[in-house]
């Protein structure tokens, strides 16, 4: 690649080979001839103007690519860390499932929980809350389990769910099952 900078009454012919200033001619233009390529510096007239250092001006753009790749880098990084919240990835009885009364409720994680912070709510179909037992973690802290002491009546329930995953992110959600008669 070529780029030709006029500077005055001086023509700075670089070459440049894979990102990198191979050589540079200093040449003096023929009268009334002169011919810009690859310039980015422009007038309101349209006339190019080179920079008064093309060597600094090289370096200042492989800077500048760095750093847009420096950010880049990062925000594929820091990507990763929106998508470690805990989801609930399974839940006993399921979403929409028609059951036997449960004897509990079992919902897993994509992530450990914090069990101080975790919990479920369960309201049956006159909308009450339904008192639960004790609750557990199990299966790496990714599984939350609560036990329902009493038999529960046919009809539709509600799970509420929050989650607080280790690394600090809240999570939250419900889903419903009916117990059959």
């Amino acid at each position: 690649m070529h780029i030709r900078l006029v500077c005055d009454n001086m023509s700075h012919v670089l070459r440049l080979g894979r990102g990198k200033l191979v050589a540079r001619e200093d040449v003096r233009p023929d009268a009334g001839s002169v011919s810009f390529h690859e310039s980015n510096h422009r007038t309101d007239q349209g006339k190019y103007i080179p920079s008064a250092d093309p060597i600094a001006e090289l370096k200042i753009m492989k800077n500048v690519k760095r750093l847009l790749s420096l950010v880049i880098l990062s925000s594929l990084f820091l990507a990763q860390f929106v998508w470690a919240h805990a989801h609930l990835k399974t839940a006993i009885p399921g979403d929409q499932a028609v059951v036997a009364s449960p004897a509990e409720l079992t919902l897993t994680f994509s992530e450990g929980l914090n069990l101080k912070f975790s919990g479920v709510r369960l309201s049956g179909p006159d909308q009450k809350e339904v008192k639960l037992g004790e609750s557990m973690l199990m299966d790496e802290g990714k599984s939350f389990m609560v036990g329902i002491p009493t038999r529960l009546a046919p009809g539709t329930y509600t799970v509420q769910w929050h989650a607080l995953s280790v690394d600090g992110h809240k999570t939250e959600g419900s889903y419903s099952f009916s117990v059959a008669p």
